[in-house]
């Protein structure tokens, strides 16, 4: 079983046609974990359910709220904080493409 809730977002960003997710204190088997997530030849992102043909952080820390993954998509919420501005935003992301893969590294 893996649990993305309250891991932390170390990474968000497009390459070419493929996005790149990285996270850390993932839930793997009861050990947090470092997460990679590559979607890869992707079709459609939606930002807020905006249609965007980009992706990045908002911020320089981001707390997954919830996240599914399917086959061919991802769906996430994630808590945007910034503290140099003592503010925070929340955004929900959907991403399509070809294939989801799933990377691990064990941290404990």
């Amino acid at each position: 079983k893996i649990s993305f809730h309250e891991s932390t977002v170390l990474g968000l960003f497009k390459k070419d046609e493929d996005i790149f997710m990285e996270f850390e204190d993932v839930l793997v088997k009861e050990s947090k974990t470092l997460v990679l997530i590559k979607v890869s030849n992707v079709e459609r992102i939606y930002i807020d359910e905006t249609n965007t043909a980009d992706i990045s952080m908002v911020a320089n820390d981001g707390e997954v709220l919830c996240l599914e993954i399917k086959f061919d998509e991802i769906s996430m919420i994630v808590e945007w904080n910034d503290f140099s501005n003592n503010g925070s935003i929340t955004c929900s992301y959907k991403i399509k493409g070809e294939a989801v893969k799933i990377f691990g590294l064990l941290l404990e």
